[in-house]
């Protein structure tokens, strides 16, 4: 009787028993080992929400200078017809890459330009005040020119030509015979390019082929009629000039997505 009255009992009072009925002991050690467990059972209290890193200030920058940038943008009138017909245009957003296509009496012709691959300006020294060329206008600084591509595929093969629009001329820079299943992206001096010559591919490719020769040193007659072969194809001055005014718009458009993409990742 007296140890189930102590086993009822609070713990103080079966610690002052205990001596007399070790069985109170067990039972309260169990109550006590009950009460912890029910304790890390209850939820912990709610911690106070921490805020987040202060990134509003960022956040606001971003859409002032998207602000800008929608408010200055103007269309190139060089884009406002679309593409040289009978080309078509292609390309996605977020993709650097533009490629045109035609097809000239069973000829598959492709120029594609990339927004990523193209020259920098030169930056000249500053001169100091009232030296030779302070009061040059930015302006006037030569244009570097557009990197672009120009491929003509027959069946398994396909005549690349690297050029460059000037703005007032296209100039071919190298020309090569290649396979047809190489593709844009691949640089252009690897895989089973064979320069201007008709030697063979190899796989994989040899550092024997033939690379043909530097094209600035063909005969100026042949250069010619490179050129006028890339004519009758429509690859010409106000082609050129479309495809400047592509790949700055281009920029412009990427440039404001980014813009866009940053800032609402900055609010997330």
């Amino acid at each position: 009787m007296l140890c189930k009255s102590i086993a009822a009992g609070s713990v103080a009072a079966l610690g002052r028993t205990s001596r007399h009925c070790p069985f109170a002991l067990s039972q309260a050690a169990a109550v006590t080992r009950q009460q912890h467990f029910l304790a890390s059972r209850s939820p912990a209290p709610a911690k106070p929400q921490l805020r987040a890193f202060a990134s509003s200030p960022l956040a606001d920058v971003l859409q002032q200078e998207l602000d800008y940038e929608l408010d200055t943008d103007e269309k190139p009138e060089e884009l406002t017809g679309g593409p040289p017909k009978p080309f078509q245009l292609t390309e996605s957003p977020g993709d650097t890459l533009l490629r045109l296509k035609r097809d000239f009496h069973g000829e598959e012709i492709e120029i594609t330009a990339s927004v990523n691959d193209q020259p920098e300006t030169p930056e000249y020294p500053e001169e100091e005040e009232g030296g030779v060329g302070a009061e040059d206008d930015p302006e006037d600084d030569p244009f570097p020119g557009l990197d672009f591509e120009v491929t003509v595929t027959k069946g398994d093969q396909r005549l690349a030509f690297e050029c460059v629009a000037s703005g007032e001329d296209v100039v071919i820079a190298r020309a090569a015979l290649e396979p047809a299943s190489r593709e844009v992206e691949d640089t252009f001096y690897f895989g089973p390019v064979l320069h201007v010559s008709l030697e063979p591919s190899l796989d994989p490719p040899s550092l024997r082929t033939f690379q043909g020769p530097v094209y600035q040193e063909l005969d100026d007659k042949l250069q010619e009629e490179f050129a006028n072969y890339l004519h009758e194809r429509g690859v010409n001055e106000a082609l050129g000039n479309y495809l400047i005014a592509l790949v700055n718009d281009k920029e412009e458009q990427e440039y404001k997505r980014w813009l866009g993409n940053v800032r609402k990742f900055i609010l997330k």
